[in-house]
């Protein structure tokens, strides 16, 4: 329980701060399920004893545009955001809808459907029901699914997990955090993995989390997780991700 509230918690945060980055600037429920036989992810057991170490961003991780944006470079940093997944207001919208009306749009490929439907998986059977929405949200385009596994899959620095057990779940969570970034949104993947990162080493007190096998197999399992990922979305005749970026979005990060 305390898993689930840390998680929603941390959702919600998410969701502030993707607000604030763009807008200050100006009856029944039927199974849903997703089968990606080639994505590995931890044991359930391992997966209910994980939590992110993510809880809010530093005030100087923030680098908003040196100017007042045009209502044409908001209008088009909105629309990225609807599209990659990443709308809060739209995702509000959908707080308010029934177990079955959620559904109902997740069989019509909805991600701001699976995202909320998820949570409520969370909340009512655990992280293993969860993770199939979060998967799927992946599959049709949302980079909120992305930080949604990384989250399911973080380590719980003070779980009873092995030393050795923890870093492997953090390396996992890195390799989200790996395809986030090649989704296109460099910026938010470096920020979100260092704070987890830099979490993990104050912990167990050390001046570098990975070595260079690690970072080369954090390197490969991004690349298999994307390639796995993107596999699924031919089979269902979506095509290829989009990965392209705004220049106003990358202008507004300081790419």
């Amino acid at each position: 329980m305390k898993k689930f509230f840390f998680l929603l918690f941390l959702f919600l945060a998410a969701g502030v701060i993707g607000y604030q980055y763009f807008f200050n600037q100006s009856t029944t429920e039927q199974p849903v399920s997703l089968e990606i036989d080639n994505i590995r992810l931890p044991e359930t057991e391992t997966i209910k004893s994980t939590s992110s170490n993510q809880t809010s961003l530093p005030p100087h991780a923030v680098k908003p545009a040196d100017r007042q944006l045009t209502a044409t470079e908001i209008a088009i940093k909105s629309e990225w955001m609807r599209k990659s997944g990443q709308s809060t207001p739209d995702l509000e919208a959908y707080e308010h809808y029934s177990d079955q009306q959620l559904a109902d749009l997740v069989a019509q490929g909805d991600f701001n459907a699976m995202h909320v439907l998820g949570i409520r998986k969370l909340e009512s059977e655990g992280i293993s029901a969860a993770v199939p929405f979060a998967q799927k949200e992946i599959v049709y385009g949302s980079l909120r699914g992305i930080t949604t596994m990384a989250n399911y899959t973080s380590p719980n620095l003070y779980s009873d997990s092995s030393p050795d057990e923890i870093k492997k779940q953090l390396m996992e969570s890195s390799a989200y955090y790996k395809l986030y970034a090649m989704r296109g949104d460099q910026y938010t993947a470096k920020l979100f993995n260092d704070t987890m990162v830099d979490a993990y080493k104050k912990h167990y007190q050390l001046e570098k989390a990975f070595t260079d096998e690690d970072k080369a197999w954090i390197e490969n399992r991004g690349k298999e997780l994307y390639d796995n990922y993107q596999a699924e979305r031919n089979k269902l005749g979506l095509g290829d991700f989009d990965n392209e970026v705004p220049k106003e979005v990358k202008d507004f990060f300081g790419e």
